[in-house]
């Protein structure tokens, strides 16, 4: 028989990751061939210019219900030149930044950013 986890038990296992655990950041993807449910943060090429740097995410910001991890949008904007890299989507990290917890790759890629345009990740629903 294969085990269930009841949206309750999602909840509380979510709320454990994503509000009551350290500092977790999100960055942007530039690749994503051979990403897979195996990948590590070793796989995850970032961009590189225009000002680019992981952000923190607020714990307390984090939203759990039915099952769903939410936070608000975060923007990442290209300040002083264009990013090198197109955009293939994000990922979320744990640990300070050492552990691959989450990443999602955008359907709209590949995504040039250039010097003061801005690309907005919707974590309206994490999981």
């Amino acid at each position: 028989m294969a085990g269930v986890t009841p949206n309750e038990g999602k909840d509380v296992i979510l709320n454990n990751v994503y509000v009551l655990s350290g500092v977790l950041q999100i960055g942007l993807i530039t690749n994503v061939s051979g990403l897979s449910e195996a990948s590590v943060l070793a796989n995850i090429s970032e961009p590189t210019g225009g000002g680019y740097a992981r952000q923190n995410l607020t714990n307390a910001s984090w939203v759990i219900l039915d099952g769903n991890a939410a936070h608000p949008d975060m923007t990442f904007t290209a300040v002083g030149g264009d990013y090198v890299g197109d955009v293939y989507g994000y990922f979320i990290t744990a640990n300070a930044g050492a552990t691959l917890l989450h990443f999602e790759v955008d359907a709209n890629a590949p995504i040039s950013i250039l010097d003061a345009q801005s690309y907005i990740v919707d974590l309206s629903s994490v999981i």
